[in-house]
């Protein structure tokens, strides 16, 4: 056999390897430090704001043109009826002195019932004068001076006074010297007739002198429930309170 020169087969060639970045050795990280505590700060004091009204005020709000409070005037001269709460004696009551009364029917001006009836009214004993001896009688003088309104409001007011004269003790002291010189006599003449009668009648009429002379008349005073028309004697001008819804 002779041999041949032939071709040698191919070779498979070797893969190319790309090389492969070095590996980095990775050191694990500490665990982060908590961030610092905030250091308190004490609040500084603000300045308070000049010419703010307190939060409990609140400005006041106008009325409306269509909500304008009524004005009335009560005039001089109206009557007021009132009924008396209290017995007004001058034995209890001095100058000065208050007592209660009720209005007796509503009081009406110009179409508005300024008081309902039953209203509660203040008045005031301008003059006392206790019973004396003799004619010397007693007198009592009272005036309202304070009136409640149908809205709620108290108004002062001045009304003319009312008088009470006390029963005076003259007619009394006049039975009673007749009585005793009447007395007196028929004593008188019982005891010696004739100059015994006119002297028993002189005793007497002197008996009924002095038993005058110690009686007093009787106490001015205005008993409760009684109806008396107070006349005003001044006028008093009144606005109606309204509330601004």
């Amino acid at each position: 056999m002779v041999a041949r020169n032939q071709n040698p087969l191919p070779q498979p060639e070797a893969p190319v390897r790309t090389p492969l970045p070095p590996v980095e050795a990775k050191i694990p990280e500490e665990p982060s430090q908590p961030p610092p505590a905030p250091v308190p700060v004490s609040p500084q004091p603000q300045p308070s704001p000049t010419n703010v009204p307190p939060a409990d005020v609140l400005p006041t709000q106008p009325v409306p043109d269509d909500k304008v409070a009524p004005t009335v005037t009560i005039a001089a001269g109206t009557l007021l009826p009132v009924r008396i709460g209290e017995t007004i004696s001058v034995a209890h009551y001095q100058v000065g002195d208050s007592f209660l009364a009720t209005l007796d029917r509503q009081l009406v001006v110009d179409g508005w019932i300024i008081a309902e009836k039953g209203s509660r009214l203040e008045g005031r004993v301008v003059q006392s004068t206790p019973p004396g001896r003799g004619d010397s009688g007693s007198h009592l003088e009272v005036e309202l001076v304070k009136l409640s309104l149908a809205d709620g409001q108290h108004i002062q007011i001045r009304t003319e006074t009312y008088k009470k004269e006390g029963a005076s003790s003259t007619g009394n002291d006049v039975a009673k010297i007749a009585t005793g010189a009447v007395l007196g006599t028929a004593i008188g003449a019982a005891a010696g007739g004739g100059k015994g009668a006119a002297i028993g009648a002189g005793i007497g009429t002197v008996a009924g002198v002095a038993g005058a002379a110690i009686t007093h008349g009787k106490p001015a005073e205005i008993p409760v429930e009684s109806r008396i028309n107070f006349r005003m004697a001044n006028q008093v001008t009144i606005t109606e309170r309204l509330v601004v819804r």
